[in-house]
């Protein structure tokens, strides 16, 4: 951006920019950046300008120390940052080694397994909350009984309406109406 002798203002250069205002009217360039990939997909040994590279799979030994990280705790992406490597080489490693797949999948599995644990615990030492979770999912077996049909589900309509009709319940007018049958009405 050039300042303007003339009105102290900016004026766009030669490059692309985009102008912004900001209160009260104060021009203020901005400089598009382009969106840049992880460094580590980038190959800036070259002379030239740095060539997008396709990523490498993980190797064993990042592999095992990927898996161990998550066993402590670890998020994938916290993982990923203390191997210094990216997603995108984690999803192609795991897109393309099926048994890296399966252990990593074992291991959420197992990570699955200890919150249930702590939600028992937390059950067992008076957290209502953790009581009422655990029950509603894992009831004792005998609260859990066989759904059995409601009375009256395999009632026809004209059962229905007697039924209703022993019980001294009135029809509404309008469902009367509807019906259009004479020995509905009481």
């Amino acid at each position: 951006m050039k300042r303007s002798a003339k009105a102290n203002m900016l004026t766009p250069s030669t490059s692309s920019s985009i102008i912004e205002t900001h209160p009260p009217t104060l021009p203020v360039a901005r400089e598009e950046s382009p969106t840049v990939p992880h460094p580590m997909l980038w190959n800036e040994s070259l002379e030239t300008t740095p060539q997008l590279l396709k990523p490498a799979l993980l190797t064993s030994d990042q592999q095992a120390e990927f898996l161990e990280l998550l066993t402590k705790g670890a998020s994938p992406f916290g993982a990923c940052e203390k191997l210094e490597c990216s997603q995108l080489q984690l999803a192609l490693t795991l897109a393309q080694d099926a048994e890296f797949s399966e252990k990593l999948k074992a291991i959420k599995e197992i990570q699955g397994q200890n919150v249930v644990a702590m939600l028992y615990q937390a059950a067992l030492k008076g957290n209502v909350t953790a009581q009422q979770f655990w029950l509603r999912h894992q009831p004792p077996a005998d609260w859990r009984l066989a759904a059995s049909p409601l009375e009256g589900q395999d009632l026809s309509d004209a059962d229905l309406f007697d039924r209703c009709r022993e019980a001294g319940l009135d029809f509404p007018p309008e469902l009367t109406a509807r019906l259009a049958t004479p020995d509905l009405e009481a």
